[in-house]
């Protein structure tokens, strides 16, 4: 997503599902003001969306340039016969520790949904 779809996203509703806990931060005052402005500029979209999509953003952003290396094992070739390599490092691991933590939270959702 780039940051015009961002921006487009904010005309409609929030489709993702939400945590049952709650994460409180304190906001620089520069950035609590860019905050607020956001908030003028799509009322509708209201402040933890807003603070939502933003972080998403980010998060997307420093995902895509997490870096990531071949390591030594073969998974697998090309149709042309060349290896293809397991990919390491910090982007590989940071996928396997969100699909951990997309577990844990998906399974504390349900348990706290349940009747």
């Amino acid at each position: 997503m780039d940051v015009d779809d961002l921006i487009r996203s904010w005309q409609g509703r929030d489709a993702e599902p939400l945590t049952i806990g709650e994460l409180a931060l304190r906001l620089t005052v520069r950035d609590a003001a860019r905050l607020a402005a956001l908030e003028d500029l799509y009322p509708a979209r209201g402040r933890d969306a807003l603070v939502r999509d933003l972080l998403a953003f980010a998060l997307d952003a420093v995902e895509v340039a997490l870096p990531s290396v071949d390591a030594a094992e073969i998974v697998s070739e090309t149709d042309e016969g060349e290896p293809l390599y397991a990919q390491a490092g910090p982007a590989v691991r940071f996928r396997e520790r969100c699909e951990h933590h997309t577990a844990t939270l998906a399974a504390e959702a349900a348990r706290d949904l349940a009747p």
